[in-house]
């Protein structure tokens, strides 16, 4: 990746087909990984949800993963 960390998420997501989130709640509480989960809905990328420990879809994270 290069760039600011923003940049570097967004190529990445453009130039994915998938994206893999691997759940957690530290995943659920980081600002650049919600922007890159809303970055991959808004771009209309097909989202795999991995939990990869315990974490309530409650607020964000369901929505997108669900």
């Amino acid at each position: 990746m290069s760039g600011t960390m923003c940049e570097a998420m967004a190529q990445a997501v453009e130039k994915s087909k998938f994206i893999l989130i691997s759940m957690s709640e530290t995943y659920k509480q980081s600002v650049p990984c919600k922007n890159e989960a809303v970055y991959a809905w808004d771009r209309r990328k097909t989202i795999i949800p991995l939990k990869m420990k315990k974490v309530d879809w409650d607020d964000w994270l369901g929505f997108y993963c669900s």
